[in-house]
């Protein structure tokens, strides 16, 4: 007797079909094949399908990837399929163990998030990869390729991976300098030929990495590799220019804590955390970090061999970031000009380095008023500073200029330029070498009224053209300038002109005698701003 048993399958209901296709654009999810699997059929309406629902754990027992835990909803439903051309399905199921469960699962969570990202964007054309290669070729883009650069990149790391799969590699572009950056995924063992003429630098900076954690970079001309292809095609690709290999040692990020403490007041002020790295090396471990968009820079280094050797402690500064900046919208300048200050003042530096939370060291440092550095950078950002008052009373803005030295005749005009401004340009008698003179055109008996008054009071207001300044090069032409004269009293300076023979229109020296009130005082007039009390000419003062 012969007995057929149907046995039943868990299919997919329409409507799951339908939105397994959707949800991957009618492609197929196998990201090495990506085929579209719908178009036009033979007739004006016809569609041709060439995609299928496949199962991810098979329908009925005995079937691929067969599932028995899987309850026929969960074996039906939309998460256990996968859409696929009908070649690729076929493959799936004709080499099982190729094609697990989570390959599959893998395939079609790529090709759903690929289909997002494609969703609403133009997909490459036939003619684009042509034009990537002939901008290659020629260094000309006949069309515009907004995914070119990076379409470059992938494609050179594919084909350099490709040559050894125990490497990773990342390449970038920038400044006219093409870097391959390698990283190994396991061991690989290769050798390194190096010519005689670089061995002893090779041989000092290798050292300084084992040592103390230290970057080596070194020269890669001459330089032959042999045990993997990828680094033996980088290195035969190496003939001209100055070409460099750096090699980096075992880092960890950190954090380091920075405190300022007035050890005369006994006040701490907390300064921003310096993020960077510890390099680790057998005999030393060095921090490098910076702060303030990397214009604040900190290393230190502690001697791992050394019991109780105390770390040395650098700092330094970088304004390159501050180049062509308006000088009243330099980020970070206040805080910059802040800790400068308090170091000049002689405040300690209280550091803690932190790694993944943990404090691993703490200590403290000082530097010297006498630092070069801490000179040079004190008299930097005190002339922006005065800078940053002149230009704010101009209403104009003044560049910074980072690789532009600082004349003493330059610092000297803006700190007379910038204490005008502020009113600190005012004298008393005691400031005085000499009485100041000046030129009175008589006129109907001023001159006698003047000299014969005796009044130990006498005010002169006049007003001076206020010239050009120069800022990094940059030149700014600065208002009127008031003097002001108070507490003088008149004399001739001929005394024994016979004020008789006067005339009108002559010019007649004035000696201003300074008395026990004098004060001598010079600001800048605003724009439409008139003189205190007027003054149509504008004798010549010296002595003030």
């Amino acid at each position: 007797m012969l007995c057929i048993t149907s046995m039943s399958r868990d299919n997919f209901a329409p409507k799951v079909v339908a939105k397994l296709k959707e949800r991957v654009a009618h492609r197929c999810s196998n990201p090495d094949c990506r085929v579209p699997t719908v178009g036009p059929g033979e007739g004006p309406l016809a569609v041709a399908n060439i995609g299928k629902a496949a199962h991810i754990a098979a329908a009925a027992p005995g079937g691929p990837r067969y599932d028995a835990s899987m309850t026929p909803e969960l074996r039906r439903s939309i998460s256990n399929g996968i859409w696929l051309c009908s070649n690729c399905a076929t493959k799936i199921d004709v080499d099982v163990p190729a094609y697990p469960n989570t390959l599959l699962h893998d395939w079609k969570d790529r090709a759903e998030r690929t289909a997002d990202a494609e969703k609403g964007r133009p997909q490459p054309q036939a003619e684009d990869a042509r034009a990537e290669l002939v901008g290659a070729l020629t260094g000309t883009l006949p069309k515009f390729t907004r995914t070119a650069i990076q379409n470059a990149h992938a494609a050179v790391q594919e084909v350099l991976h490709g040559l050894d799969p125990r490497l990773s590699v990342e390449t970038t572009y920038g400044k006219k300098i093409t870097k391959f950056t390698v990283r190994a995924r396991e061991q690989v063992d290769f050798k390194m030929t190096i010519p005689a003429p670089l061995a002893k630098e090779w041989s000092a900076g290798l050292q300084g990495l084992l040592d103390h954690g230290r970057d080596a970079r070194l020269p890669a001309t001459g330089v032959q590799m042999t045990g993997s292809p990828l680094l033996e095609k980088l290195f035969d690709a190496v003939s001209s220019g100055s070409p460099q290999i750096t090699v980096t040692g075992h880092k960890k990020e950190a954090v380091q804590k920075l405190r300022l403490i007035d050890p005369a007041a006994n006040l701490t002020e907390q300064f921003d955390d310096i993020c960077g790295s510890v390099s680790f090396g057998r005999k030393s471990m060095t921090f490098d970090g910076a702060a303030c968009r990397g214009a604040l820079i900190i290393s230190f280094t502690m001697q791992m061999a050394e019991a109780g050797s105390k770390p040395t402690f650098n700092l330094a500064f970088d304004l390159k970031g501050w180049d062509g900046l308006d000088v009243q919208r330099l980020p970070y300048f206040e805080k910059m000009e802040r800790i400068v200050q308090r170091l000049w003042a002689g405040w300690h530096i209280d550091i803690e380095l932190e790694i993944d939370g943990l404090s691993i060291l703490r200590g403290s440092a000082r530097l010297p008023p006498a630092s070069g550095t801490l000179a040079s950078i004190a008299g930097v950002l005190e002339y922006i500073s005065m800078l940053r008052n002149i230009a704010a009373h101009l209403s104009a803005p003044i560049a910074f200029v980072y690789d532009r030295p600082i004349s003493q005749e330059e610092f000297a005009q803006a700190t007379d330029v910038a204490q005008t401004i502020e009113g600190k340009r005012v004298f008393g008698r005691a400031d005085m070498n000499s009485s100041p003179t000046t030129a009175v055109i008589a006129d109907g008996g001023n001159i006698r009224a003047l000299v014969l008054s005796g009044n130990p009071d006498f005010f002169l207001v006049w007003v001076d053209r206020g010239g050009e300044f120069d800022a990094f090069g940059q030149t700014l032409v600065l208002p009127e300038r008031e003097t002001q004269l108070r507490g003088v009293r008149p004399k001739l300076v001929q005394a024994d002109l016979d004020l008789e023979t006067i005339k009108d229109g002559d010019a007649v020296p004035i000696e201003l005698e300074p008395t026990e009130s004098f004060r001598c005082s010079l600001r800048y007039l605003r724009p439409g701003e008139a003189p205190l009390l007027g003054a149509e000419e504008q004798p010549e003062v010296s002595g003030c």
